[in-house]
């Protein structure tokens, strides 16, 4: 004969009781660190802003090697050469910011820096023009001009 098996109903936990103020706060503060944790993440690591087209108008006779910071002191990003006697396109260029330092050299002579905002690039079509001073520093440290030729075409 098998012993008899004995049947117990289950044991009933305790039902829970209403949050704790303690508790519902330290929800919310959770839920906020998290959602500034969020929030600087987005803005640490979204992409940067670009312009689409910047054109250099280059009336000299040197080829101009163009790059661009946000500011004085800043890290310089190269553009690339605008070439003589043409207006010179660089696409999908970094937007430096409110203010541009622009800086022009050619054959490893100094041409100086220029600084222009963004709104009056914006106004000028996104168009700048090499200035006259920096051509004659170009030709008072002696660099000669560029052999002659012809734009690329746009």
């Amino acid at each position: 004969m098998t012993p008899p098996v004995e049947i117990r109903p289950p044991a009933h936990r305790p039902l829970r009781g209403p949050l704790r103020a303690s508790q519902v706060g330290a929800a919310l503060a959770l839920t906020a660190v998290a959602s500034l944790v969020f929030l600087l993440m987005a803005a640490a690591f979204r992409d940067p802003a670009f312009v689409d087209r910047v054109r250099i108008d280059n009336r000299s006779g040197y080829d101009v090697h163009v790059d661009v910071a946000a500011g004085a002191g800043q890290s310089r990003l190269p553009l690339g050469v605008a070439a003589q006697q043409c207006t010179t396109a660089f696409d999908d260029v970094l937007d430096a910011g409110p203010t541009w330092v622009v800086r022009f050299t050619t054959q490893g002579r100094d041409g100086g820096a220029i600084a222009v905002s963004r709104a009056q690039l914006e106004q000028n079509g996104w168009t700048l023009r090499v200035p006259d001073d920096v051509v004659d520093r170009f030709r008072a440290a002696g660099a000669p001009p560029a052999p002659r030729h012809s734009c690329a075409p746009a």
